[in-house]
């Protein structure tokens, strides 16, 4: 309930919040918004690119977002970027590490190949589950700590 008051009226009025879960999965950013992350923050988490379980093999429901990638990267032919791959913590840390980074080749012979994005650009690195950005202890927190970033580099 929220109350509102100026020197003639009052106005109360109610706003109804309904708690819905959004599917990182699904999630596919634009060009634009890519840019935008990238200009504010120097990167931008990308969850709309999956894999098959415990692979680096791209799954068909990827194509959006490696289209947005690949039609910013064309649009922006000077930059260089990392492409950085994050798991959760589940399985070991060796394991972890590796997957990630064959992921993250996966992310970059794709603009290579597909898009025909020049491969001095992009750099395939992997962080594994040592840069969290939620925690580890819930299934949200693993989705959110699953991704590829966009890091631009200097």
């Amino acid at each position: 309930l929220c109350l509102e008051t100026d020197y003639r009226r009052t106005n109360i009025y109610q706003v109804v919040l309904t708690e819905k879960t959004v599917d990182l999965n699904q999630v596919v950013l634009t060009s634009g918004e890519l840019e935008k992350s990238i200009k504010a923050k120097g990167k931008v988490a990308i969850y709309g690119i999956q894999f098959d379980f415990n692979s680096a093999s791209l799954k068909p429901e990827s194509k959006a977002s490696l289209e947005a990638i690949a039609d910013y990267l064309v649009k922006k032919p000077s930059l260089n970027f990392y492409v950085v791959g994050h798991t959760d913590n589940e399985g070991k840390e060796n394991y972890n590490q590796k997957l990630s980074a064959d992921r993250a080749e996966s992310v970059v012979a794709y603009l290579v190949k597909t898009h025909g994005i020049a491969s001095s650009r992009l750099f395939a690195r992997g962080a594994g589950d040592w840069v969290p950005i939620a925690t580890n202890e819930q299934e949200a927190g693993r989705a959110l700590n699953r991704r590829v970033e966009l890091v631009q580099k200097r």
